[in-house]
């Protein structure tokens, strides 16, 4: 196990506290740029299966191929729209982002048709009307479009901007991964103690609003890019998680209404 006793401490004992408040937070799995079926796909997929976890994968619709479709026929994963190319459209010196307002509104409309297009083309009805943007980024003026272009739901990180009617949010909150200034696991002391506060902020906000649940907790994975750090953590996290008290894995299409 990549963690000590002192290394879930913290978390343990949050988790002790959100127990105690009789909670059970749910926690989903987003997976990015999913393009082909790959060993570390596989890898993926397997591990989530044994524990009984659906994870959702972010397709790139103008890079998947139809074998991907074929791959995941069993029903081991869900699907959405991860942007169009996943290319980047903003202006030199900006962040990457593929639909930036700099983007002329016919043509993030026109990616968005397309990719949709794309993606019905390949997986048919087997998935689901969720938009995740590439980078996390999406330029605010041009998210009128997406209820217009048939999307029900916004996958971004933490907190989002006010969304269109007709457009719920459902976003991650956990990235393992640093990507600057060199592309690597994040370490097994930030990740816990990341997790442990988005813990204890839902236990927090339940106990003030006198509600009985919380946003839904999301875990970020990009499968591509893992290197065995990072593989030895996620699948020590998810075993543990799956028996920790007041957590529950959920799917992503049970969290759509």
């Amino acid at each position: 196990m990549p963690f000590s006793r002192s290394d879930l401490q913290p978390l343990a004992e949050e988790l002790s506290r959100a127990a105690d408040q009789g909670l059970s937070l749910p926690i989903w799995w987003r997976d990015d740029d999913a393009v082909h079926p790959s060993a570390k796909l596989e890898r993926l997929v397997t591990l989530t299966d044994q524990l009984g976890i659906r994870p959702l994968l972010a397709v790139i619709p103008a890079k998947a191929s139809p074998a991907l479709a074929d791959w995941l026929s069993g029903g081991a994963a869900d699907v959405a729209q991860h942007g169009y190319a996943h290319a980047n459209h903003a202006p030199t010196g900006s962040k990457s982002c593929e639909f930036p307002a700099s983007l002329s509104t016919d043509e993030a409309r026109r990616l968005l048709r397309d990719g949709r297009r794309r993606m019905d083309a390949i997986f048919g009805r087997a998935w689901l009307p969720i938009f995740v943007p590439p980078w996390n980024r999406f330029g605010e003026a041009h998210r009128a479009l997406l209820p217009a272009c048939g999307f029900k739901v916004y996958s971004g990180f933490g907190e989002v901007a006010a969304l269109p009617e007709g457009l719920q949010p459902l976003n991650v909150h956990i990235d393992i991964m640093r990507w600057r200034p060199e592309r690597r696991f994040l370490g097994t002391e930030a990740c816990l103690a990341a997790l442990t506060r988005e813990i204890a902020l839902r236990r927090e906000t339940i106990s003030a609003k006198g509600t009985a649940t919380a946003e839904p907790l999301g875990l970020m994975t990009h499968h591509l890019v893992h290197d065995e750090e990072a593989w030895a953590f996620l699948e020590a996290l998810a075993e543990y998680l799956a028996s920790a008290p007041a957590m529950r894995w959920v799917s992503a299409v049970n969290l759509v209404n």
